[in-house]
C-alpha cells in the first residue's frame, strides 16, 4: 500500500486533526476522510448490497473489508476528497481554500459587502460620468445657439 509523503500529512494534521489520508485500492487514488463520531454512523452508508434473487426476494451481499463503504462504515469516517498521486503537494493548500470552518461566518459577510459597496461606488461612478456628459453637451449646445464659439 502507498503511503503519503510524512510533510503532507503533518500539514494536513495541522489544518484539522480529525483527517486522515490513505491510499484506496478501489479507486487507486489517495483518499482524504475525517473521523465523524459513532452517534453519526447511522449516515454513512452500510457496507452491503442489495440484489434482487431469481425469484424477486432481496438478498444482500455483504462488501470485502477492503471496499470503500465497508471501510468509511467500520472506521466512522467520511470521504472528503480523493487526490491523486501527483496532486498531493497541492493537498494542504486545497484544503486550506476549500475549508468552510476556517473562514468565519462573519469574515464572509465582510467580504459580501465589501464587494457590494465596490459594485454601487461602480455604478455611481458611471450615472456620475454620464450626467456630467449631458451636462457638458448641453452647455455647449447653449452657448452655440447663442452664437458663442468655443475652444475645444
Amino acid at each position: 500500500m502507498k503511503q503519503a509523503p510524512a510533510h503532507v500529512v503533518a500539514q494536513m494534521k495541522a489544518i484539522d486533526p480529525k483527517l486522515r489520508i490513505r491510499w484506496s485500492l478501489e479507486k487507486r487514488v489517495f483518499i482524504v476522510d475525517r473521523k465523524v463520531e459513532r452517534r453519526y454512523q447511522y449516515l454513512l452508508p452500510k457496507p452491503v448490497l442489495h440484489r434482487k434473487g431469481a425469484y424477486g426476494e432481496i438478498k444482500e451481499i455483504h462488501l470485502p473489508e477492503d471496499s470503500e463503504r465497508y471501510i468509511t462504515y467500520h472506521d466512522c469516517v467520511m470521504t472528503v476528497m480523493s487526490v491523486k498521486e501527483s496532486a498531493l503537494p497541492f493537498l494542504p493548500e486545497l484544503l486550506r481554500r476549500t475549508d468552510c470552518h476556517h473562514l468565519s461566518v462573519r469574515d464572509n459577510l465582510r467580504k459580501m459587502d465589501e464587494e457590494e459597496r465596490r459594485k454601487e461606488m461602480l455604478e455611481d461612478k458611471r450615472d456620475s460620468d454620464e450626467i456630467k456628459d449631458i451636462a457638458g453637451e448641453a452647455y455647449d449646445s447653449l452657448h452655440w445657439r447663442q452664437g458663442e464659439r468655443m475652444a475645444v
